[in-house]
Protein backbone atom coordinates (compact mmCIF):
# COMPACT_ATOMS: atom_id res chain seq x y z
CA UNK A 1 0.00 0.00 0.00
CA UNK A 2 2.96 2.30 0.46
CA UNK A 3 3.46 2.26 -3.32
CA UNK A 4 -0.10 3.47 -3.88
CA UNK A 5 0.36 6.24 -1.33
CA UNK A 6 3.53 7.39 -3.09
CA UNK A 7 1.78 7.36 -6.46
CA UNK A 8 -0.91 9.60 -4.95
CA UNK A 9 1.78 11.98 -3.70
CA UNK A 10 3.46 11.95 -7.12
CA UNK A 11 0.16 12.79 -8.80
CA UNK A 12 -0.38 15.61 -6.29
CA UNK A 13 3.02 17.05 -7.19
CA UNK A 14 2.18 16.71 -10.88
CA UNK A 15 -1.05 18.63 -10.28
CA UNK A 16 0.76 21.26 -8.21
CA UNK A 17 2.99 21.97 -11.22
CA UNK A 18 0.22 21.93 -13.81
CA UNK A 19 1.51 25.14 -15.44
CA UNK A 20 4.89 23.50 -15.91
CA UNK A 21 3.41 20.69 -17.99
CA UNK A 22 1.59 23.14 -20.24
CA UNK A 23 4.70 25.30 -20.76
CA UNK A 24 7.21 22.53 -21.51
CA UNK A 25 7.13 19.39 -23.61
CA UNK A 26 7.58 17.20 -20.57
CA UNK A 27 5.74 14.47 -18.73
CA UNK A 28 6.04 11.62 -16.26
CA UNK A 29 5.55 7.90 -16.71
CA UNK A 30 4.50 5.87 -13.70
CA UNK A 31 5.91 2.35 -13.90
CA UNK A 32 3.59 -0.52 -13.04
CA UNK A 33 6.39 -2.81 -11.88
CA UNK A 34 9.49 -0.69 -12.01
CA UNK A 35 10.77 2.84 -11.90
CA UNK A 36 8.96 6.04 -12.73
CA UNK A 37 10.38 8.41 -15.32
CA UNK A 38 10.42 12.16 -15.79
CA UNK A 39 11.32 13.58 -19.16
CA UNK A 40 11.69 16.81 -21.08
CA UNK A 41 11.57 16.35 -24.84
CA UNK A 42 13.03 18.78 -27.35
CA UNK A 43 10.52 18.68 -30.19
CA UNK A 44 12.62 20.91 -32.43
CA UNK A 45 15.65 18.59 -32.40
CA UNK A 46 13.78 15.34 -31.59
CA UNK A 47 15.68 14.22 -28.52
CA UNK A 48 15.21 13.96 -24.77
CA UNK A 49 16.91 16.82 -22.95
CA UNK A 50 16.17 15.12 -19.63
CA UNK A 51 15.18 11.52 -19.02
CA UNK A 52 15.48 10.65 -15.34
CA UNK A 53 14.24 7.92 -13.06
CA UNK A 54 12.50 8.92 -9.84
CA UNK A 55 10.82 7.07 -7.00
CA UNK A 56 9.25 9.66 -4.73
CA UNK A 57 7.16 12.79 -5.09
CA UNK A 58 10.01 14.76 -3.53
CA UNK A 59 12.40 13.52 -6.22
CA UNK A 60 9.91 14.51 -8.92
CA UNK A 61 9.55 17.98 -7.44
CA UNK A 62 13.32 18.45 -7.45
CA UNK A 63 13.49 17.35 -11.08
CA UNK A 64 10.82 19.86 -12.09
CA UNK A 65 12.39 22.76 -10.21
CA UNK A 66 15.84 21.72 -11.39
CA UNK A 67 14.84 21.89 -15.07
CA UNK A 68 13.40 25.37 -14.56
CA UNK A 69 16.60 26.47 -12.83
CA UNK A 70 18.71 24.96 -15.62
CA UNK A 71 16.72 26.88 -18.24
CA UNK A 72 17.36 30.15 -16.42
CA UNK A 73 21.06 29.31 -16.00
CA UNK A 74 21.27 28.65 -19.74
CA UNK A 75 19.53 31.90 -20.53
CA UNK A 76 21.85 33.86 -18.25
CA UNK A 77 25.05 32.31 -19.59
CA UNK A 78 24.25 32.35 -23.30
CA UNK A 79 22.49 35.70 -23.38
CA UNK A 80 25.34 37.37 -21.50
CA UNK A 81 27.99 35.72 -23.65
CA UNK A 82 26.23 36.64 -26.90
CA UNK A 83 25.60 40.19 -25.74
CA UNK A 84 29.20 40.70 -24.59
CA UNK A 85 30.57 39.38 -27.88
CA UNK A 86 28.38 41.75 -29.89
CA UNK A 87 29.26 44.67 -27.60
CA UNK A 88 32.98 43.90 -28.02
CA UNK A 89 32.57 43.99 -31.81
CA UNK A 90 31.20 47.53 -31.50
CA UNK A 91 34.26 48.63 -29.51
CA UNK A 92 36.61 47.59 -32.34
CA UNK A 93 35.54 50.64 -34.35
CA UNK A 94 36.17 53.20 -31.61
CA UNK A 95 38.92 55.73 -32.28
CA UNK A 96 40.47 55.91 -28.80
CA UNK A 97 42.54 59.03 -29.38
CA UNK A 98 39.76 61.12 -30.86
CA UNK A 99 36.46 61.67 -28.99
CA UNK A 100 33.48 61.29 -31.32
CA UNK A 101 30.04 61.86 -29.73
CA UNK A 102 28.31 60.46 -32.83
CA UNK A 103 30.17 57.18 -32.41
CA UNK A 104 28.88 56.85 -28.83
CA UNK A 105 25.32 57.60 -29.90
CA UNK A 106 25.64 55.02 -32.69
CA UNK A 107 27.20 52.53 -30.26
CA UNK A 108 24.38 52.97 -27.74
CA UNK A 109 21.74 52.52 -30.45
CA UNK A 110 23.46 49.32 -31.65
CA UNK A 111 23.69 48.05 -28.05
CA UNK A 112 19.96 48.66 -27.66
CA UNK A 113 19.31 46.72 -30.89
CA UNK A 114 21.49 43.89 -29.61
CA UNK A 115 19.66 43.79 -26.26
CA UNK A 116 16.28 43.86 -28.01
CA UNK A 117 17.35 40.99 -30.25
CA UNK A 118 18.54 38.93 -27.29
CA UNK A 119 15.31 39.59 -25.38
CA UNK A 120 13.21 38.59 -28.39
CA UNK A 121 15.28 35.46 -28.93
CA UNK A 122 15.02 34.29 -25.33
CA UNK A 123 11.57 35.66 -24.45
CA UNK A 124 9.65 32.40 -24.95
CA UNK A 125 12.02 30.41 -22.73
CA UNK A 126 12.06 33.10 -20.07
CA UNK A 127 8.28 33.64 -20.14
CA UNK A 128 7.58 29.91 -19.86
CA UNK A 129 10.05 29.53 -17.03
CA UNK A 130 8.68 32.57 -15.18
CA UNK A 131 5.13 31.23 -15.47
CA UNK A 132 6.30 27.86 -14.16
CA UNK A 133 8.14 29.45 -11.24
CA UNK A 134 5.10 31.57 -10.43
CA UNK A 135 3.03 28.39 -10.23
CA UNK A 136 5.67 26.73 -8.07
CA UNK A 137 5.73 29.63 -5.64
CA UNK A 138 2.03 30.55 -5.54
CA UNK A 139 1.32 28.62 -2.34
CA UNK A 140 4.66 29.22 -0.63
CA UNK A 141 4.99 31.61 2.27
CA UNK A 142 8.21 33.55 2.69
CA UNK A 143 9.44 35.51 5.66
CA UNK A 144 11.11 38.75 4.65
CA UNK A 145 14.82 38.72 5.37
CA UNK A 146 17.52 41.27 4.90
CA UNK A 147 19.22 40.74 1.56
CA UNK A 148 22.63 39.15 1.77
CA UNK A 149 25.43 40.47 -0.41
CA UNK A 150 25.41 43.16 -3.01
CA UNK A 151 23.77 42.49 -6.36
CA UNK A 152 26.15 44.98 -7.95
CA UNK A 153 29.31 43.10 -6.99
Amino acid sequence: MAEGDEVSKIMAVAEKYSDYWSEWDSDIAIGRKGPNFFYVYNDQYHYFEVFEEFTTAEELEKLIIGTMAENMETFNAVALENTQKMFDELDINENVGNYDPEFHIYKLLRQMEIMTGQLEHWSELVAGTYRSFANVCKDMRFEPKKPGGDAHE
